[in-house]
């Protein structure tokens, strides 16, 4: 038993590397920001999902600069995840929470948020033992079409 933990670790230690190494995308560039200047309107789905993805996009950058410029040891690489990736993953849950989804996704929408504040919970708590939840999360964000906001 004691080597399914150690190998889930690997697991996510090796997906967050190789999104450190590779971590592209599309950058959407029509104009504004994805938030700013955001009321309360409802979206539409296809609009939630633009700004959902500019949102978690910049922020997904912005964890994974943080990871390159730390350029943690190994020994120090679980506690470099949780200070350096755990910050812009909040906000992106927090930028999310100020969208206004479609009427008829704002169930799925909450549950999805839900499941990724419960990973952001416990990889605080510890990562070692956070897989469970950050597949769920990751699972929900991919399922609704936010493939930018795994953690």
């Amino acid at each position: 038993m004691v080597g399914k933990p150690i190998s889930l670790l690997m697991l996510l230690i090796v997906a967050v590397a190789l999104t450190v190494s590779g971590c592209g995308g599309d950058d959407t560039t029509s104009g504004g920001s994805a938030n700013g200047g955001q009321s309360s309107a409802e979206l539409t789905k296809s609009e939630f999902l633009h700004k959902g993805l500019y949102i978690c996009h910049k922020n997904r950058q912005e964890r994974m600069r943080s990871l390159r410029e730390a350029e943690p040891k190994e020994k120090e690489y679980i506690q470099a995840i949780v200070e350096f990736s755990l910050p812009p993953y909040q906000e992106t849950i927090d930028e999310l929470t100020e969208l206004t989804p479609p009427a008829e996704d704002a169930e799925e929408v909450e549950r999805m948020i839900s499941l990724m504040e419960k990973a952001a919970a416990s990889v605080e708590a510890n990562l070692v033992k956070a897989t469970p939840d950050i597949e769920a999360a990751n699972d929900a964000v991919i399922a609704y079409g936010l493939h930018e906001c795994k953690f």
